[in-house]
């Protein structure tokens, strides 16, 4: 009996890491099931939950599991059990909360601790849709904190779905590129400017990260 052929070329595993209620769980839902209009009446997560979301990058079919984990000190070690396989985190913080931003510091320690320092990272400023007025952190202040650890950085909100997809397509092409640069490969006949991606596709080659190979010689997150 022949086995079933699988809907995806590539597989990564995404976690979304951060304090309770900083909204984690709405994200995904809002890039999983974008037709569903937003609740903040979702549950809050106990322990660890995910999904599958098939998207394509560059003309290749990959399958990011997003792993959803609770922020609450009593299930952080749950939390701690399942960084392995990660090649893809989200770290995200409330933009309202200015503790939520003080308190990546111990989650930047975990992903040092785990080795998540040399996999692909996006710090995330969630629920930008609230007034500037109630902003305890500024977007300056994000933009200068990912600076400082090599990260990039969004604004997002689930509410208006202002830059969800863009950041989860981020990452995914993030990780494509750095465990699989043999999708990326150079082609004299598209022009200095360009690379050639998976034999038809092109994209300025700018828009690529750096080489996983040329980055591990410097930490993206680390913090004493």
């Amino acid at each position: 009996m022949s086995s079933q052929p699988k809907d995806y070329d590539l597989s990564y595993k995404v976690l979304l890491i951060g304090e309770s209620a900083v909204g984690k769980s709405s994200l995904i839902r809002c890039y999983s099931k974008p037709d569903q209009p937003f609740t903040s009446a979702l549950m809050p997560t106990y322990g660890i939950d995910f999904v599958n979301v098939i998207t394509i990058m560059d003309g290749v079919r990959v399958r990011l599991q997003i792993w959803d984990t609770a922020g609450q000190e009593r299930f952080r070690t749950l939390t701690a059990m399942n960084f392995r396989g990660t090649k893809g985190v989200l770290l995200v913080y409330d933009i309202t909360n200015a503790r939520s931003f003080d308190q990546l510091q111990y989650w930047l320690r975990a992903m040092n601790k785990h080795e998540l320092m040399y996999e692909e990272v996006i710090l995330v400023a969630n629920k930008c849709d609230f007034d500037e007025k109630r902003w305890e952190v500024d977007t300056r202040t994000g933009e200068e904190f990912a600076s400082q650890l090599g990260l990039k950085f969004y604004q997002t909100s689930a509410k208006t779905k202002e830059n969800v997809q863009e950041v989860f397509q981020e990452l995914a092409k993030n990780m494509k590129f750095a465990n699989h640069p043999d999708l990326v490969v150079n082609d004299d006949q598209v022009g200095e400017d360009f690379d050639m991606v998976d034999g038809g596709i092109r994209l300025p080659s700018f828009d690529y990260p750096k080489d996983k190979r040329q980055r591990n010689s410097t930490r993206c997150c680390y913090t004493k």
